[in-house]
């Protein structure tokens, strides 16, 4: 291997071509062997060595050995070498980062919403739609609900209807735009929480959607099993909201499609089929993704950020109480409304999902706490906390050994880093895995169930407001280290 290097140091054209070659190959492993190399006299061989290392992922100390030699260096064209391979990105991540910075929007950060997610399933939806509607397929498979729309009702017609794939498409992504639009209003408008109550109420929307859709689904299959007649007549009753919900979204699409058109917008609406509402949000798509780019563009219309500080997932109680707490509410009035009629089954269904949807907020919370800790030598990454609670029995011994852990972990952590801030109690914490096992057995009775809400808030405050006391250390830190070098630049101005 060393014969390679001498050789690329050889005044022979072919020589040096044949050895870079051969080290080209090697990939990282050559680059401790051609750093030294960059201090040869010879100049041909110095920039051989910087071709070679222009096509090689560079790390940090590699970077900084190159930052040292083109301070050394004398030769312009070499320097120019040097200093383009220090500005050298990756493309495909330069552009798809720029893409994530116009869809996502920089508002996510503080309400934790998953807008992009939103975007990409709306997106995921249209395709799968558009393939299965291709005009040039002949025996294209049509829905199951067409062959069977003279027995159905036209309530079951319709609901099955608003499944499909455009109409689900029509839903994420109209979703995402109004989460944008509150973003908008936040950055232009208002320094009030404008933002927070329409992503929040457009999030609220979105799973109330897919909680009637599943409800319907479930009605769908009723028919094959022998339930008592007013268990139908509820999952019908619940099935209206959905109904409603979604017929009043069309006729705001309506209505943007006049803002915009005036009446030739509304012509053309009514020559429109009905499932081709998703086209009528097109235009807002466009006028929200024209103010955002402008947003990005115009300096003055922003305010730039004179220090650069390190982002921290902040803690967003106050939503995630609120997720908590409406799922909660929903569970036990659907159950106490239902119970009055005796009917245990739809009890059971309508309690157990919301109380299955209210645990998001809880895992969120416990996947930010361990990503603050995540520079502890202890510290169990996020991911591998939250999805062994996603196995079976398993599940019910990791809860107690991870929750034990963070509480440990967190403590060790303020005291080796000297933070003044209240330690974690452990018996906190554990208590609201014990309750939940306890809730199971009372069969989620409505006096237990406000019990286990209120040790449910308590255990979300206590890790939420334990999460952002680290974080602000943090960004405490972040300002510390800019006004450090400040000083040192302005030490070195002075000199």
């Amino acid at each position: 291997m060393e014969d390679l290097f001498v050789a690329l140091q050889s005044e022979n054209q072919d020589t040096r071509r044949n050895a870079s070659n051969k080290i080209a190959k090697m990939g990282n492993s050559a680059i401790p062997h051609l750093l030294p190399l960059l201090d040869c006299p010879n100049s041909e061989t110095r920039i051989q060595v910087l071709c070679l290392l222009k096509n090689i992922e560079l790390g940090e100390t590699a970077k900084s050995v190159l930052q040292k030699a083109a301070e050394k260096e004398e030769n312009e064209k070499i320097k120019n070498l040097i200093r383009c391979i220090l500005k050298k990105e990756n493309k495909i991540k330069k552009y798809l980062l720029e893409a994530k910075k116009y869809l996502l929007g920089e508002g996510t950060v503080e309400t934790q919403l998953p807008l992009l997610t939103l975007f990409f399933i709306g997106i995921v939806f249209f395709t799968i739609n558009a393939i299965i509607d291709f005009p040039a397929w002949k025996n294209r498979p049509q829905p199951f609900y067409i062959h069977h729309k003279y027995y159905l009702s036209g309530q079951q017609w319709f609901i099955l209807y608003m499944m499909e794939g455009k109409i689900l498409a029509q839903i994420f992504l109209s979703g995402y735009f109004f989460m944008l639009l509150g973003y908008l209003f936040r950055k232009f408008i208002t320094k009030y929480s404008i933002s927070k109550l329409a992503t929040r109420a457009t999030i609220v929307f979105t799973f109330g959607y897919l909680f009637m859709i599943s409800v319907q689904i479930m009605q769908q299959h009723l028919r094959f099993f022998k339930f008592e007649s007013k268990f139908r007549e509820d999952i019908l009753a619940l099935a209206e909201w959905a109904i409603l919900l979604i017929k009043s979204f069309n006729e705001l699409g309506f209505a943007l499609l006049s803002i915009f058109f005036g009446n030739d917008g509304l012509k053309l609406a009514e020559n429109l089929e009905y499932d081709s509402i998703f086209i009528l949000y097109l235009p807002g798509a466009i006028f929200l993704s024209l103010a955002y780019y402008c947003y990005c563009s115009v300096p003055f219309l922003r305010k730039e950020q004179k220090i650069e500080i390190q982002k921290t997932a902040q803690a967003n109680v106050k939503f995630h109480l609120l997720f908590f707490a409406l799922f909660q509410i929903l569970g036990m009035v659907f159950a106490w409304t239902i119970r009055a009629e005796d009917n245990i089954d739809l009890t059971y269904f309508l309690s157990i999902f919301c109380g299955l949807v209210s645990v998001i907020p809880v895992l969120m919370l416990l996947a930010q706490a361990w990503h603050a800790l995540e520079k502890h030598p202890n510290a169990i990454s996020p991911k591998k906390a939250i999805g062994f609670l996603l196995i079976p029995v398993f599940s019910i011994y990791w809860i107690f050994a991870m929750l034990y852990s963070l509480a440990k972990t967190y403590n060790s952590h303020i005291k080796r880093e000297s933070l003044r801030i209240s330690p974690m109690n452990k018996h906190l914490l554990l208590s609201y895995p014990l309750w939940s096992i306890t809730l199971y057995f009372t069969r989620f009775s409505i006096p237990f169930s406000l019990i286990g809400i209120s040790i449910t808030i308590c255990f979300m405050i206590h890790i939420s407001s334990r999460t952002n006391a680290i974080q602000k250390f943090k960004i405490k830190n972040c300002y510390k280290d800019s006004n450090i070098k400040k000083i040192e630049k302005k030490k070195k101005g002075k000199k």
